[in-house]
C-alpha cells in the first residue's frame, strides 16, 4: 500500500491500490483472506471522500480483482 499510495488519486486508482495490498497481504500471510473466485467471496470496501461514505459494488470489486490477478500473470508477477 505504501509503495503505490500518492496524494490525490482517483477513486478507481484508490481501489485498486487498496485491492492489491490486500492480495499481497493474502500471499503473504494465510490469515488475512483474499478474494475467492470460486466461492464468490470478495474484500467489502468503503469509501470516504469530500462527497461523503459510500459502498463500492462487488461486481465492481470482483472486475478490479480480475484485472489485478490478469496483469500479474501477464507480467509474469504470479496471481
Amino acid at each position: 500500500l505504501k509503495k503505490l499510495w500518492r496524494r490525490d488519486m482517483t477513486r478507481d486508482e484508490a481501489l485498486r491500490v487498496a485491492l492489491e495490498a490486500l492480495i499481497d497481504a493474502a500471499d503473504e500471510d494465510v490469515g488475512t483472506g483474499g478474494p475467492d473466485f470460486v466461492r464468490g467471496i470478495f474484500p467489502t470496501v468503503k469509501t470516504i471522500t469530500r462527497s461523503g461514505f459510500g459502498e463500492v459494488g462487488e461486481d465492481e470489486i470482483r472486475r478490479v480483482c480480475e484485472q489485478i490477478l490478469d496483469d500479474r500473470k501477464r507480467s509474469g508477477n504470479g496471481g
